[in-house]
């Protein structure tokens, strides 16, 4: 193997380890442009946050996407009978269903050593005690580090058939909201890549 793909080869495997893990799977050669996207999690915030993200990314590719918060007008549980009922009201071709697999966080303390402030006294030009000195005791820095792995489905509306299927893992992320985007963004481009949407 020659410097060059030996360095490209490399390059690839780094480009995955940051940004995580990921594969899919399709039973269709079908493509989809009018989707009904819908996020299963316990915070309903990580949940719309996601349904957006991921709409809009099917967007800004010619696809009509509707997040599923915003079909029910916030209201609600998630339930089969209400997604049945807006594909019939709505007209939607296929129903993209994520599900959090696994998700962790941990908050990493670093402490740093206090500082001093320093306050001088008075302006008499010899005085050995003309400093008074404060020790601050401030915290150190606060790290969230977040993690999930989520499972994704493409559901045709017509019979219900999952047509595809996307697992996706992140590596540690600042917060929620970089991981929400992370993998939106990496859903809505495998999907473009693998032809299951369109216009």
């Amino acid at each position: 193997m020659n410097a060059t793909k030996l360095f490209q080869y490399v390059a690839l495997l780094a480009i995955a380890l940051v940004a995580g893990c990921a594969s899919s799977q399709s039973t269709s050669n079908e493509s989809y442009s009018n989707i009904l996207v819908l996020a299963i999690a316990d915070d309903y915030g990580s949940r719309a946050q996601y349904e957006r993200s991921v709409a809009s990314g099917l967007r800004r590719l010619g696809v009509a996407a509707t997040p599923y918060h915003e079909a029910v007008s916030g209201s609600g549980d998630i339930s089969r009978e209400r997604a049945r009922a807006l594909i019939d009201e709505k007209g939607f071709d296929a129903v993209l269903v994520t599900q959090v697999r696994h998700s962790d966080s941990k908050v990493d303390v670093q402490q740093d050593s206090a500082a001093v402030k320093v306050t001088r006294k008075n302006d008499r030009p010899v005085d050995f005690f003309r400093y008074d000195y404060e020790e601050l005791d401030e915290p150190g820095e606060m790290n969230l580090l977040a993690e999930a792995s989520l499972d994704t489905d493409l559901h045709r509306a017509t019979d219900g058939e999952s047509v595809w299927t996307y697992t996706w893992s992140s590596k540690s992320a600042e917060n929620v909201g970089i991981l929400i985007d992370d993998a939106s963004d990496s859903l809505v481009r495998r999907m473009n890549r693998e032809n299951v949407v369109g216009n």
